[in-house]
């Protein structure tokens, strides 16, 4: 059974869609209807309390509770005004999918400085449990999928076995001692034979294989401001 507090190999098989945290199966996918979030929509673009009851609700299960009879002004189910509330939070949004978990990926997204294969490290472990569950997205579709769609399109989940992810602007590669991901210019990703990145090892000055830090191996002074963001070193 996945454990979602796991390392990156742990995780692995989920994000492709080929393991899943429980043997609970959703009978169908958790996504919003378009009506429900439409309604939702012209309602608070009318209603001044609901707008303003939108606006400062921190969640889409606090604004539900907030207004406890709205699920029936909008014919719908309390599960499906959540979405919507999260629908209208994104503007927009991947119809197939699950507004709340959009909403909560692009959180995570921007807390990890877009770096995809860091999303994972920003997302509640609930969230994660349950959009791992076999059903929850339809058939067809993985979470990789997902982020590739909303983020970029060249992601690709990094474990032990593939290490490095090589995409246009940058490339992320898998820190296994420390189960985390160093994003590098491609210049210095191209110096590193894949098949010695298990070597690599972090330190409190930064991340290293076999003594020299990566920082340094760009033709730069080797300045950077994170440990594990080199995109940027001078």
């Amino acid at each position: 059974m996945l454990d979602v507090k796991g390392t990156y190999d742990d995780l692995y098989d989920a994000i492709l869609g080929k393991e899943f945290t429980t043997q609970k199966k959703y009978k169908q996918p958790v996504v919003c209807k378009e009506e429900v979030a439409k309604k939702l929509y012209d309602l608070t673009m009318s209603d001044t309390i609901y707008a303003k009851l939108f606006r400062s609700s921190p969640s889409g299960m606090f604004f539900e509770k907030t207004c406890p009879d709205l699920y029936r002004v909008l014919d719908c189910k309390r599960d499906e005004l959540v979405e919507a509330f999260y629908a209208l939070k994104l503007g927009e949004y991947y119809k197939e999918v699950s507004p709340r978990v959009q909403y909560y990926l692009k959180q995570a997204y921007d807390e990890a400085h877009e770096i995809p294969n860091l999303i994972f490290k920003f997302l509640p472990h609930k969230l994660m449990a349950e959009m791992f569950t076999e059903g929850f997205f339809p058939e067809g579709i993985t979470a990789r999928e997902v982020i590739q769609t909303m983020f970029n399109p060249e992601y690709k989940p990094v474990c032990s076995t593939n290490p490095i992810n090589r995409m246009t602007d940058f490339s992320e590669i898998y820190v296994k001692d420390t189960d985390m991901v160093v994003a590098v210019p491609n210049n210095i990703a191209n110096k590193i034979p894949v098949s010695n990145i298990a070597d690599i090892t972090v330190d409190a000055l930064g991340v290293q294989i076999h003594g020299m830090y990566l920082r340094t191996m760009g033709n730069t002074i080797g300045y950077a401001q994170s440990i594990y963001d080199l995109r940027n070193v001078i």
